[in-house]
């Protein structure tokens, strides 16, 4: 990362931050769930950005993407996460045909990520479901196959492990959120 470039993540997805010897701002800026901003950015006035997020002025003027910034070709961890948002990918088989050991890639994703490519799946599926739930008025069971889970009782454990409410609960606290 370079000065002024901004990482985008959706609620509720993990990162590592890795902060340099030479220091690192990170500032969480929430943004509307309907806003889509590319994984990675610049904006034409980084400072501009930072002082209405200090002074708690509207932001989102401030967040429109001047370049995008693509991952490198051989970024296989980014590529590998690309994949498990898309579906269901065995780790063993994919790093075979990378030319890479499973532990290497389990490994060096959990060190990219913070978290196991298994985990980082089922996040992405959570993430993508709550967000459906939150904001559409599909059925949990056409939600939960969209998203990749075995069946909707499989969907509504892992929202309320994830939350602690059930999905119902979340819709309505989502809602209710939005409008603060």
């Amino acid at each position: 990362m370079k000065p002024g470039q901004l990482i985008a993540h959706a609620a509720f997805e993990c990162h590592d931050n890795e902060i340099a010897r030479s220091g690192a701002w990170i500032i969480n800026i929430p943004i509307p769930t309907y806003m889509f901003l590319p994984p990675v950015f610049t904006v034409a006035d980084p400072d501009a950005l930072i002082i209405a997020v200090r002074r708690g002025l509207p932001v989102l003027t401030y967040l429109r993407p001047v370049s995008v910034i693509s991952p490198r070709d051989d970024d296989w961890p980014d590529t590998l996460a690309t994949l498990l948002r898309r579906k269901p990918v065995s780790v063993t088989r994919w790093a075979h045909e990378a030319g890479l050991a499973p532990a290497t890639v389990s490994r060096g994703f959990l060190a990219a990520f913070g978290v196991t490519p298994g985990r980082y799946r089922l996040e992405s599926q959570l993430l993508r479901a709550m967000q459906l739930i939150a904001t559409t008025d599909e059925s949990l069971a056409a939600i939960a196959d969209s998203c990749g889970f075995a069946d909707q009782a499989h969907l509504c454990r892992t929202v309320r492990v994830a939350s602690g409410y059930s999905p119902r609960e979340w819709k309505v606290k989502s809602i209710q959120d939005d409008r603060m």
